[in-house]
């Protein structure tokens, strides 16, 4: 319906990635962040990140139960 909860997402996601390349301490370097979605909604958000932001490394893991387990 387009509430624009993505773009939220996205913007916190940034906003967390800023402050982490402001600060020199060590523990704000190590921190990572994890996004889980429906498969269904997995291109929409690799769009939506590839275009509001770019600087964020995305890696995106699928696949069946069997996989996930091996």
């Amino acid at each position: 319906m387009g509430l624009g909860k993505t773009i939220e997402s996205i913007s916190i996601l940034c906003l967390i990635h800023e402050l982490k390349s402001q600060r020199d301490h060590r523990h704000l370097r190590d921190i990572h962040n994890i996004v889980i979605v429906p498969k269904v909604t997995l291109g929409k958000w690799n769009k939506e990140l590839a275009q509001w932001a770019p600087t964020l490394r995305v890696f995106q893991f699928y696949g069946t139960s069997a996989e996930r387990d091996e």
